[in-house]
């Protein structure tokens, strides 16, 4: 019995009849795919570059919805489709978004396969550079994944600081 509860009872479930369909999730609809690395909080002046981690986030522009740290962050994406990572920052944050400087897939990882192409820079909000796009590759396995890594930075010239991040593409048909 749990604490505070005066009585439990377990909740029996009929077995499914065996020509029942399996239900699962739902399938996955083909989408361009945005990516924001979202600044949580100003930084520190003199942030360790292991520390970044906990100052982003990642979030699923499409929908707003947090997919996670960087350490714990997977993206479906689509064949043919198009892959945009943008910069951005929690509102009454003060500083720089970060700028999304380069994206380059990890070498040495067993079954790494690049899955984007023909990259290019393109304006954000602000008519700034400051974010990326690829294409989604055709004719790939569904399940190919790529480890990538991601460097974005904060600021510019000398005061410039940059920071890699390690996220997974994971991807469908």
């Amino acid at each position: 019995m749990l604490a505070g509860c005066k009585e439990a009872k377990k909740n029996e479930v009929a077995p499914a009849a065996p020509d029942s369909p399996v239900l699962g999730p739902p399938p996955l609809e083909p989408k361009n795919v945005t990516i924001e690395v979202v600044l949580l909080q100003e930084l520190p002046e003199d942030l360790p570059e292991e520390e970044i981690v906990n100052y982003i986030q990642l979030v699923d522009g499409n929908s707003g919805s947090v997919i996670g740290y960087p350490t714990n962050f997977t993206v479906s994406v689509f064949a043919g489709k198009k892959v945009k990572w943008k910069g951005k920052k929690l509102p009454g944050v003060s500083g720089q978004k970060p700028r999304i400087d380069s994206i380059s897939m990890k070498v040495g990882i067993p079954n790494n396969v690049d899955l984007v192409e023909n990259g290019q820079r393109i304006n954000d909000e602000n008519q700034q550079d400051n974010d990326l796009e690829f294409t989604v590759k055709s004719n790939l396995n569904p399940g190919d994944m790529e480890h990538y890594k991601i460097v974005i930075s904060f600021g510019q010239g000398n005061n410039k600081k940059s920071f890699p991040i390690d996220p997974i593409l994971n991807w469908h048909p």
